[in-house]
């Protein structure tokens, strides 16, 4: 396994790096958005809490499934379909993600971030099932 891992670095590694990157957006936008709300407009921790949960619950219920259902329809035309949704999906975020703080209220700022971030886990289940596509299921020998 260690010398299969090794010999595909390249590839495994940008694949887990971007996990990494993807799991770093959405804990800091989770962990920095109640002080930037409370430092920015003013709201309490329940608000923010009651506001920042709501939109969590709403988005990964939708956006869960919405990424396997992409990436099953593009895979009828697409070998890459994993990767390609987990791009887009990314590619999609990052204007909402880097917009969203510059709103001029809290209720369009928590839209925009929350847009971003269900964009974002968008690519969560497309981007782990490209690694199980990747990775040979017989023993390595």
């Amino acid at each position: 396994v260690v010398k299969f891992l090794s010999d595909n670095r390249r590839l495994y590694g940008s694949m887990i790096g971007g996990l990494a990157l993807s799991s770093l957006l959405i804990s800091g936008v989770q962990n920095w958005g109640p002080t930037f709300y409370i430092r920015t407009f003013g709201w309490s921790a329940r608000e923010i809490g009651v506001a920042s949960g709501g939109v969590s619950l709403i988005a990964s219920m939708i956006v869960l499934g919405i990424g396997p259902w992409l990436t099953e329809r593009m895979a009828r035309t697409r070998d890459d379909a994993n990767m390609r949704v987990a791009v887009i999906a990314y590619v999609t975020a990052l204007p909402f993600q880097i917009f969203g703080p510059m709103m001029p209220s809290a209720w369009l700022a928590i839209s925009c971030t929350g847009v971003g971030t269900a964009c974002a886990m968008t690519a969560t289940t497309p981007f782990v099932a490209a690694m199980q596509t990747i990775t040979p299921s017989s023993r390595l020998s």
